[in-house]
């Protein structure tokens, strides 16, 4: 009866609000995958797109996903084929095609490395682990998942290791290597108390709970499944709550405290009721028929466990139609009716063989595979050994000349090898200086922006704004002919524009609704001033940036990477449309602009180094992003930028 919790972890969980809610998510997904270019920013979008399906129409999903793998392999963007894999086998896993999740999962462990990216080489690792876990295959599970666990200690955060932690657990379990799948999660649970993860400590509770039961410790893992059970139901969640009591009721059987199962019995079926899940709800009934059978009450024992057993094979589960036959066994002999008892033993011993029969067929094929694959290697290196022999004697005759030039090589190599890891090294003491160096730079410009803008506006603004007035006052104590009249309304005019030009060219060095309103409002707020100056249209658009909170330093950042971006269009591009897109995901930010404009040589204009691309690159770098640049002449320019751990 006990059952196990697991999550994976890396396939997108998205957050379940109203069915309008996530009506208009996806409407606005589609229609931004409906005008965006063929780039990486529409591969992100279609993702986006696979995910919000992912949970009520997976085939939906799967052909976004497809769309995405597609049009990464066209525009050679490896880290969409990632995205594409680490995705879409997780619906293969749910589909149980778990042979073509491997292949998939190995493909993306090989696509990491070859660009040495780290976070996807660590997140390809786990998913293949998890693959091979579903396989059965625990040896390989542990390996994998192991091995990612060791990259992405460095660069997640504590409820992304806890969850790989109590993956561990139960690959552990499954390796029956009980006292190492325990400190595995007590780590989990360890780090999970530090978090705001409430699903995945009660998950690892219940999973350790599990190992002790195993241990037949019942005690402490009654203890466990407790404090799962208070999570589940202060979490609403029901499919947990229900697994614990489950669990909590076959520790109730072994301890042979039969009278505490039907109120936990009656709320397991009453949410199987409500979320449908035939298999909690046969054993739960099994349950019940042992309740009954202990009480001798036989005729509501073969009710329930009759139940139990069209539930288990309504659902598939050869185990737990076994398990309902055994009790049912038991049921006919305590009735004295041994022919039938004797008959419903043999159906269940003829299931469990099949299960035992079924296992070994795999060990077999398992060994078989590895057999053939020795069998095949043995070959391979009896052939090379061969080889070896018959050069070994051409090698003698020739070897001592040889010897002596490949020594003098080695040398010469290795003074060249020493001297380009002394340059590399002043290379990248270099690029940390000027790295530490522009980052002192972009500070120093913001605070003299924040100055300058601060002096302007609050001191020669305000000068301007007292001779105006002083102006006014003196007006009515002055005779003026007519002409005079007319040049000092002039003069006031002027006057009244240099001061609104001031305010805004204060407003632009240091804007106040960007500290006050965060930046989604402020980007708001200069693309309308763009619009209305009738310089450009630029349509702005935003998702997930409403609530989100972001540090003062780095929203200015960005705001300046747009600004210094629109300016490009407006001064060089000639183009009469823009789009500015900003996405919030998870913990990632992502930018991008695109123009209709005439586009412009990408590779000529890095050469040359226009000091707007130079300051747009030092501040992407700043915060540790990626930018792509997409420009085809005549047809515009795409700008996607990607900021993690923003």
């Amino acid at each position: 009866m006990n059952r196990l919790f697991f999550i994976f972890f890396f396939t997108c969980f998205l957050l379940t609000g109203s069915f309008a809610q996530k009506n208009s998510t996806i409407d606005s997904l589609i229609n931004l995958i409906k005008i965006a270019k063929e780039d990486s920013s529409k591969v992100l979008l279609l993702i986006r797109a696979g995910q919000e399906f992912e949970s009520d129409h997976q085939d939906i999903a799967k052909e976004y996903y497809q769309q995405a793998k597609k049009l990464s392999e066209n525009i050679h963007y490896l880290r969409g084929i990632l995205k594409f894999i680490s995705n879409y086998t997780y619906i293969l896993n749910t589909e149980n095609k778990i042979d073509s999740s491997i292949e998939l999962n190995l493909l993306g462990v090989k696509l990491a490395r070859e660009i040495n990216d780290r976070e996807y080489l660590g997140k390809s690792l786990v998913n293949t682990g998890m693959s091979y876990f579903n396989n059965q295959d625990y040896e390989l599970a542990f390996k994998y998942v192991n091995e990612g666990r060791t990259i992405l200690e460095k660069l997640f955060d504590e409820s992304d290791i806890a969850i790989i932690y109590d993956q561990l657990q139960v690959i552990c379990l499954g390796l029956k290597q009980y006292d190492r799948a325990i400190t595995y999660g007590k780590k989990a649970v360890s780090l999970f108390e530090k978090t705001d993860n409430k699903y995945g400590l009660t998950t690892a509770l219940n999973n350790l709970g599990t190992i002790y039961d195993r241990k037949m410790q019942y005690n402490l893992a009654e203890e466990y499944f407790k404090k799962a059970y208070k999570l589940a139901v202060r979490e609403n969640d029901l499919l947990l709550e229900s697994t614990v009591l489950l669990n909590l009721t076959d520790i109730d059987i072994k301890l042979f405290r039969l009278d505490e199962l039907p109120s936990k019995v009656k709320r397991i079926l009453e949410i199987s009721n409500q979320i449908n899940i035939p298999v909690n709800k046969a054993i739960a009934l099994r349950a019940l028929g042992i309740y009954y059978l202990n009480k001798m009450n036989f005729k509501e024992s073969y009710k329930y466990l009759d139940s139990s057993l069209k539930l288990a094979k309504i659902a598939g589960s050869r185990e737990h139609t076994r398990k309902a036959l055994e009790v049912q066994s038991n049921l006919f002999y305590a009735m004295h009716d041994f022919k039938k008892a004797e008959n419903i033993l043999s159906i269940s011993d003829s299931i469990a063989m099949t299960e035992i029969n079924e296992n070994i067929h795999k060990i077999t094929l398992d060994l078989e595979k590895k057999y053939e694959t020795e069998k095949n290697l043995a070959t391979i290196e009896l052939q090379k050994s061969k080889l070896r022999n018959r050069r070994n004697l051409n090698f003698i005759f020739g070897g001592t000349a040889v010897a002596l030039a490949v020594i003098s090589l080695l040398l010469f190599f290795n003074y060249k090898q020493s001297q380009r890891i002394q340059k590399q090294k002043i290379i990248e003491l270099e690029n940390q200086k000027n790295l530490q160096s522009t980052k002192a730079v972009l500070k120093g410009e913001e605070q003299e922006r924040s100055r300058l803008a601060k002096d302007l506006h609050d001191g020669l603004s305000g000068m301007l704004s007292g001779v105006k007035y002083s102006l006014q006052d003196m007006k009515g104590n002055l005779i003026l002919t007519e002409e005079n009249q007319l040049a000092f309304e002039r003069s006031m005019d002027m006057l009244d524009s240099s001061i609104k030009e001031l305010r805004r060219v204060a407003h632009n060095m240091m804007p106040e609704v960007l500290v006050r309103y965060g930046l989604d409002s402020a980007l708001k707020d200069y693309i309308a001033e763009i619009n209305k100056a009738g310089m450009l249209k630029v349509v702005y658009q935003s998702m997930g940036m409403e609530d989100r909170q972001i540090e003062n330093a780095s929203s200015i950042v960005i705001y300046r990477i747009v600004q210094e971006l629109l300016n490009n269009v407006i001064k060089h591009a000639s183009a009469s449309e823009a789009l500015v897109q900003i996405l919030g995901n998870n913990d990632k930010i992502i930018v991008n602009v695109e123009d209709n404009g005439i586009g412009f040589d990408i590779k000529r204009t890095e050469e040359k180094g226009g000091m707007g691309w130079k300051n747009i690159r030092s501040r992407v770098e700043l915060l540790n992003g990626t930018i792509d640049v997409q420009s085809t002449e005549s047809e515009g320019t795409a700008v996607n930028i990607e900021f993690n751990k923003i």
